[in-house]
């Protein structure tokens, strides 16, 4: 049925009149959220080449007063659920909470961070609050450390993951299932929009974030690789729960399979959480001083 012509005097249906709102509404806030991004951007962008200064090695290093960006810390599982156990009978939880406490010790030493950790003991932290808590700190970035076991012993190496909808592979969705097994996530509070607006502005938080969640990774398995073995594929992406801030860039890494009798005995070692902490530091400094409206 063709439109009807100017002047016809038939007025277009109620339906037709809603669809007409709901899309303006849409477009509106479509375009006033794209404008705020990107003038948010280009003022970050502007105030980082203004304030990022060059020290003799040529590194972009904070002028004093400027805010540190804050890298939030997540020792995987906790309390009663103690994750992977070892084939030296070691508990994930314990392992990677001592790797959490290694790599804050690290990341402040440097001066050029703040931290937070989602635990600091052994504690059950359900999944939303780890979320919850990275975005209540402001975080700039969310490092979620891992160990993981197979049934095939042989398999070692680290690897990291970064979010989607869709998993990479039938392990990363297994293994994705088994960890978000512990808890749900809600969505996003946007209770201010229609469910229509509040998709799209999400999902432009979200592209943004995966964009720079990715970035980190090519950062991060270069200098992994420097210090330890790394599975082949090993940026993975899997639904994580703990990963799913729509807001803060967040990877999760696995350090490697408890199951594998020489990556628990490394993993056990004081003096190899410290390598691995000392590469993470490294692609952190890269990710900031690569990405600087990331903070």
């Amino acid at each position: 049925m063709e439109p009807n012509p100017p002047g016809s005097g038939t007025a277009p249906q109620d339906g037709d009149n809603q669809r007409r709102i709901d899309r303006r509404g849409i477009i509106s806030a479509l375009g006033a959220a794209v404008f705020a991004t990107a003038f948010t951007g280009a003022l970050r962008s502007a105030a980082a080449s203004s304030t990022l200064l060059a020290n003799s090695s040529g590194k972009k290093v904070r002028p004093k007063g400027d805010p540190n960006p804050v890298v939030v810390i997540d020792a995987g599982h906790g309390g009663r659920d103690p994750g992977t156990i070892s084939v030296s009978d070691v508990q994930e939880k314990n392992l990677v909470l001592a790797m959490a406490g290694e790599l804050r010790r690290q990341l402040a030493a440097t001066g050029r961070y703040d931290t937070a950790l989602t635990r600091d003991s052994d504690v059950f932290v359900p999944l939303q609050q780890r979320v919850d808590i990275a975005r209540h700190a402001r975080g700039n970035l969310l490092i979620s450390l891992h160990a993981d076991a197979i049934d095939h012993p042989d398999t070692r190496g680290a690897s990291v993951y970064t979010l989607s909808d869709r998993a990479s592979d039938a392990i990363a969705a297994a293994l994705a299932e088994k960890e978000n097994v512990v808890d749900t996530v809600a969505g996003v509070d946007l209770n201010s929009y229609s469910p229509d607006v509040r998709n799209i502005l999400v999902d432009l938080a979200k592209r943004d974030t995966e964009r720079q969640s990715a970035s980190f990774v090519s950062q991060l398995l270069p200098r992994l690789q420097q210090e330890t073995r790394l599975l082949d594929g090993s940026h993975r992406s899997a639904n994580f729960a703990v990963l799913r801030a729509p807001d803060v860039p967040s990877v999760l890494i696995e350090l490697g399979y408890l199951s594998n009798r020489e990556d628990d005995l490394l993993l056990k070692q004081a003096s190899h959480r410290k390598h691995l902490a000392r590469a993470m530091v490294a692609a952190v400094d890269a990710f900031f001083a690569h990405a600087p409206n990331a903070a």
